[in-house]
């Protein structure tokens, strides 16, 4: 969702509504950031360039939150309580910004991240 600098506030109000109104539960939110900076602003005094970090939200409905899983891998095992220990995957993701346009759409996010997103929630 695009936000300008007078309607700030909007991108959080639909995230929030969606969360009440459709019953979603957040599982994981990862920050994306573009390989590259496509634009600087310089003709405002009050909007800042941005750095082009995005976050995403990772959210399923609140009845099947508990049987969500990322794809973690198992990389050890303490044998006295059988705990099981994970491999570490950082919630930021560095990809191209886009594959440009098509008839159907200006902008669009890059396979590269799609991939990623993929790679780190399912096998």
């Amino acid at each position: 969702m695009s936000y300008s600098s007078e309607n700030t506030h909007l991108m959080w109000l639909v995230v929030s509504e969606s969360y009440t109104k459709y019953n979603f539960h957040n599982k994981l939110i990862v920050l994306y950031g573009k390989n590259q900076m496509l634009f600087r602003t310089t003709v405002s005094k009050n909007k800042l360039t941005r750095n082009n970090r995005i976050c995403i939200c990772i959210s399923v409905v609140k009845r099947v939150r508990y049987i969500f899983h990322s794809n973690k891998k198992v990389i050890s095992r303490i044998e006295k309580t059988g705990q099981l220990i994970f491999e570490n995957v950082y919630n930021y993701l560095e990809a191209r910004n886009n594959d440009g346009s098509n008839k159907l759409n200006k902008a669009t996010y890059s396979t590269e991240l799609v991939l990623k997103l993929l790679n780190i929630l399912w096998n």
